[in-house]
């Protein structure tokens, strides 16, 4: 198998989270034809990395569907509960990161890059509710040295790095988290553990060389 994959994806990241944790050994690799492009659609009709190649050269598209793919595969360590109950917490936590909190930080991402002409402080106060939320449900399933980490929490790492950064980026230099302390906390868990360190360094490199064009 291969992973199709962009340092720069917080979604790709979350997938080399997962292989780094799991202590898979897949073939990461850039895109074999130009992201956006018709080639790429026709191909990969989703149209977006990342993107899981097997063995038959069938694709598999949205990391979500792809971490619970390989979870399938590869059940140890695991990284998701056993309990239906608490599977389908996880599950719904997993999906806070690309139904709530991206959609009210990646406008901030075309402002970067000069695509759209989003007013920056109404983004950012959009982004704090998100914030408030995830300060809620992360507190409510406990903290992570009383519990196993979980696809949900690899889920929002690389997103929650991209979406504390932009406003920086910008010009917005307070600290997002301050007024979060479980979330805050969780953070400060999550940075500690050495893979989700690299993954997240990879991502800054990424953007470093984004900002350096």
């Amino acid at each position: 198998m291969k992973l199709l994959n962009s340092d720069l994806s917080p979604y790709a990241g979350r997938i080399r989270l997962y292989l780094r944790l799991k202590g898979l050994n897949i073939d990461i690799v850039p895109p074999d034809v130009p992201l956006r492009s018709a080639e790429f659609l026709a191909k990969y009709p989703f149209g977006k990395i990342p993107v899981l190649i097997n063995d038959a050269g069938e694709s598999l598209a949205e990391s979500w569907s792809i971490m619970a793919y390989l979870e399938s595969l590869h059940p140890t360590p695991a990284l998701q509960p056993a309990d239906h109950w608490q599977l389908a917490q996880m599950n719904a936590r997993g999906r806070f990161a690309d139904t709530h909190l991206a959609p009210a930080a990646f406008p901030l991402f075309g402002k970067l890059l000069g695509r759209s002409n989003v007013d920056v402080p109404t983004q950012i106060e959009a982004i704090k509710f998100e914030l408030g939320k995830a300060d809620v449900i992360w507190r409510n399933c406990g903290e992570l040295n009383s519990r196993s980490l979980d696809l949900a929490d690899i889920a929002l790492a690389p997103v929650l790095y991209f979406v504390l950064l932009l406003p920086k980026l910008l010009g917005y230099q307070h600290d997002l988290l301050s007024s979060y302390p479980a979330l805050q906390q969780w953070w400060q868990q999550m940075q500690a553990i050495t893979a989700v360190n690299l993954t997240l360094t990879e991502l800054q490199a990424a953007i470093n060389a984004m900002s350096a064009r």
